[in-house]
């Protein structure tokens, strides 16, 4: 069983509401929670008795995310929003980054793969190195890019199943954090079913209590970041 976050900010009660509110809303909330531990591990660090979310403190996260793809910056930037949106609606004074902030995004036109890119992809896929720091890895690149290929699930859908969601009997999928927060089921073939039975055997003797149907090495939710990786050097190689 992975150890549970243990908040360390000023802010981290509020941020527990915060993320109590929403569920009882019906929200997931599952990327937004691990987005939220990264602001209080940075709060925590350069703000460790703050407790009033000012400019100040928005500006630093804003900076700390500027690395990243613009859609990722959006995205973290926006949950912030609601956090302060939060906070106000509660009595607590915030700075609420203005609406009209965004950080350009780069328009892109999709790509259609060939069967030979596909064909290609796949193999390399299933060639994956094994490296002892991330010991399902290997397991886990064929068998998740496939899913997104045959069911058409969005990497963030795939990222947060749970074991509890994949019915390895009927080959269903219930899909929690779906594009607008509606929730679906998807069904895969049953070459689909048949690659994730074995997957799922060698996982559960690896790691019988998992928290997610495809576990990080420490037994959380991969990040975004961390597929796209997958894929470019996948796509790459």
């Amino acid at each position: 069983m992975a150890k549970q976050y243990e908040w360390k900010s000023g802010f981290a009660k509020t941020i527990c509401d915060f993320l109590a509110m929403k569920r009882a809303m019906g929200y997931e909330y599952i990327t937004q929670e691990e987005t939220m531990k990264l602001f209080d591990r940075m709060a925590a660090e350069r703000y460790p008795f703050q407790r009033n979310l000012t400019k100040q403190v928005c500006e630093d996260w804003m900076q700390h995310n500027a690395a990243f793809a613009p859609k990722t910056q959006n995205s973290r930037i926006g949950l912030l929003r609601e956090y302060a949106k939060y906070l106000c609606s509660v009595g607590i004074a915030a700075y609420i980054i203005p609406t009209h902030y965004a950080v350009k995004e780069e328009k892109y036109d999709p790509h259609i793969f060939t069967n030979d890119e596909l064909k290609a992809f796949f193999e390399a896929a299933d060639n994956c190195e094994i490296i002892p720091w991330s010991p399902y890895r290997h397991y886990i690149i064929p068998v998740f890019f496939r899913l997104l290929y045959t069911t058409g699930v969005r990497s963030t859908e795939a990222r947060c199943l749970t074991p509890s969601d994949v019915d390895l009997n009927t080959g269903k999928i219930f899909i929690k954090e779906s594009k607008g927060w509606k929730q679906r089921i998807v069904y895969v073939s049953g070459d689909m079913l048949e690659l994730l039975n074995r997957y799922n055997s060698h996982i559960e003797k690896m790691l019988p209590e998992r928290n997610y149907f495809f576990p990080s090495p420490t037994n959380g939710m991969y990040t975004r970041s961390i597929i796209e990786t997958w894929f470019r050097k996948i796509w790459n190689s």
